[in-house]
Protein backbone atom coordinates (compact mmCIF):
# COMPACT_ATOMS: atom_id res chain seq x y z
CA UNK A 1 0.00 0.00 0.00
CA UNK A 2 1.50 3.27 -1.05
CA UNK A 3 1.54 6.12 1.38
CA UNK A 4 0.01 9.10 -0.14
CA UNK A 5 0.00 12.67 1.33
CA UNK A 6 -1.60 15.30 0.12
CA UNK A 7 0.73 18.32 -1.26
CA UNK A 8 -0.79 21.54 -0.02
CA UNK A 9 0.28 24.12 -2.52
CA UNK A 10 0.50 27.81 -0.57
CA UNK A 11 -1.30 30.55 -2.80
CA UNK A 12 0.27 33.55 -2.98
CA UNK A 13 -2.41 35.87 -0.98
CA UNK A 14 -0.88 39.04 -1.22
CA UNK A 15 -2.64 40.11 -4.41
CA UNK A 16 -5.78 39.08 -2.54
CA UNK A 17 -4.27 41.38 0.32
CA UNK A 18 -3.13 44.46 -1.99
CA UNK A 19 -6.86 44.35 -3.69
CA UNK A 20 -8.60 44.55 -0.53
CA UNK A 21 -6.54 47.24 0.57
CA UNK A 22 -7.04 49.34 -2.57
CA UNK A 23 -10.54 48.63 -2.30
CA UNK A 24 -10.49 49.76 1.42
CA UNK A 25 -9.36 53.32 -0.03
CA UNK A 26 -11.17 53.80 -2.68
CA UNK A 27 -14.37 53.76 0.00
CA UNK A 28 -12.43 56.07 2.21
CA UNK A 29 -12.02 58.20 -1.00
CA UNK A 30 -15.41 57.88 -1.68
CA UNK A 31 -16.65 59.28 1.34
CA UNK A 32 -14.27 61.91 1.71
CA UNK A 33 -15.84 63.08 -1.58
CA UNK A 34 -19.06 62.75 -0.76
CA UNK A 35 -18.17 64.85 2.61
CA UNK A 36 -16.88 67.61 0.42
CA UNK A 37 -19.21 67.29 -2.24
CA UNK A 38 -22.50 67.13 0.39
CA UNK A 39 -20.77 70.29 2.20
CA UNK A 40 -20.38 72.78 -0.76
CA UNK A 41 -24.07 71.30 -2.03
CA UNK A 42 -25.26 73.11 1.38
CA UNK A 43 -23.27 75.59 1.48
CA UNK A 44 -24.11 77.24 -2.46
CA UNK A 45 -28.21 76.26 -1.59
CA UNK A 46 -27.86 78.23 1.80
CA UNK A 47 -25.71 81.09 0.28
CA UNK A 48 -26.21 84.36 -0.83
CA UNK A 49 -25.33 85.46 -4.43
CA UNK A 50 -23.15 88.48 -4.59
CA UNK A 51 -20.05 90.17 -7.09
CA UNK A 52 -16.71 90.89 -5.04
CA UNK A 53 -14.16 92.99 -6.74
CA UNK A 54 -10.70 91.52 -6.94
CA UNK A 55 -8.39 93.77 -4.91
CA UNK A 56 -4.46 93.07 -4.24
CA UNK A 57 -4.93 89.88 -1.53
CA UNK A 58 -8.63 89.88 -1.34
CA UNK A 59 -11.66 89.84 -3.02
CA UNK A 60 -13.96 92.74 -1.38
CA UNK A 61 -18.01 92.93 -1.26
CA UNK A 62 -20.79 94.25 -0.02
CA UNK A 63 -23.39 92.06 2.03
CA UNK A 64 -27.47 92.60 1.41
CA UNK A 65 -27.25 94.49 4.91
CA UNK A 66 -24.49 96.65 3.03
CA UNK A 67 -21.34 95.81 5.01
CA UNK A 68 -18.22 95.52 3.40
CA UNK A 69 -16.63 92.03 3.71
CA UNK A 70 -12.92 91.63 2.86
CA UNK A 71 -12.08 87.94 1.98
CA UNK A 72 -8.29 86.85 2.00
CA UNK A 73 -7.89 83.14 3.29
CA UNK A 74 -8.22 80.45 0.65
CA UNK A 75 -8.44 82.90 -2.26
CA UNK A 76 -4.81 84.46 -2.67
CA UNK A 77 -4.09 81.98 -4.92
CA UNK A 78 -7.34 82.75 -7.10
CA UNK A 79 -7.24 86.14 -6.94
CA UNK A 80 -3.69 85.97 -8.80
CA UNK A 81 -5.22 84.92 -11.93
CA UNK A 82 -8.05 87.45 -11.92
CA UNK A 83 -7.19 91.22 -12.89
CA UNK A 84 -6.84 93.88 -9.83
CA UNK A 85 -10.57 95.54 -9.94
CA UNK A 86 -12.38 92.69 -12.07
CA UNK A 87 -15.40 91.25 -10.57
CA UNK A 88 -16.19 87.82 -9.56
CA UNK A 89 -19.62 86.20 -8.53
CA UNK A 90 -19.49 85.03 -4.96
CA UNK A 91 -21.51 82.94 -2.53
CA UNK A 92 -21.38 83.82 1.21
CA UNK A 93 -22.87 82.79 4.13
CA UNK A 94 -25.05 85.01 5.59
CA UNK A 95 -24.82 84.37 9.06
CA UNK A 96 -20.72 84.45 8.57
CA UNK A 97 -20.21 86.48 5.18
CA UNK A 98 -16.60 85.60 5.64
CA UNK A 99 -17.20 82.37 4.84
CA UNK A 100 -17.43 83.25 1.06
CA UNK A 101 -16.31 81.16 -2.38
CA UNK A 102 -15.68 81.92 -5.99
CA UNK A 103 -18.93 80.97 -7.25
CA UNK A 104 -17.70 79.01 -10.34
CA UNK A 105 -17.57 74.98 -11.07
CA UNK A 106 -14.04 74.88 -10.21
CA UNK A 107 -13.87 76.60 -6.68
CA UNK A 108 -17.04 74.16 -5.79
CA UNK A 109 -17.28 70.84 -7.57
CA UNK A 110 -13.43 70.24 -8.71
CA UNK A 111 -12.15 69.20 -5.44
CA UNK A 112 -14.84 66.38 -4.65
CA UNK A 113 -15.62 65.81 -8.21
CA UNK A 114 -12.10 64.54 -8.61
CA UNK A 115 -11.47 62.85 -4.94
CA UNK A 116 -14.55 60.90 -5.92
CA UNK A 117 -13.03 59.85 -9.34
CA UNK A 118 -10.24 58.65 -8.03
CA UNK A 119 -12.03 56.73 -5.34
CA UNK A 120 -13.76 55.19 -8.09
CA UNK A 121 -10.48 54.47 -10.01
CA UNK A 122 -8.58 52.63 -6.84
CA UNK A 123 -11.62 50.32 -6.15
CA UNK A 124 -12.12 49.55 -9.80
CA UNK A 125 -7.68 48.70 -9.45
CA UNK A 126 -8.56 47.01 -6.21
CA UNK A 127 -11.39 44.48 -8.03
CA UNK A 128 -9.63 44.07 -10.80
CA UNK A 129 -6.73 42.90 -8.42
CA UNK A 130 -8.99 40.47 -6.79
CA UNK A 131 -10.45 38.97 -9.91
CA UNK A 132 -7.39 38.65 -11.67
CA UNK A 133 -5.96 36.93 -8.61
Amino acid sequence: MENSYAVYEKKDNSKLVIGAIFIILGMVLIIIGLFFLITNLNFANNSTLVTGTISDNYIKFNTNNFKEVKVTSGYINIVTKFAKSSNVDLIYNPSNPQDAKINSFNSLWTIPGLILIMGLITIFAGIYTVVKN
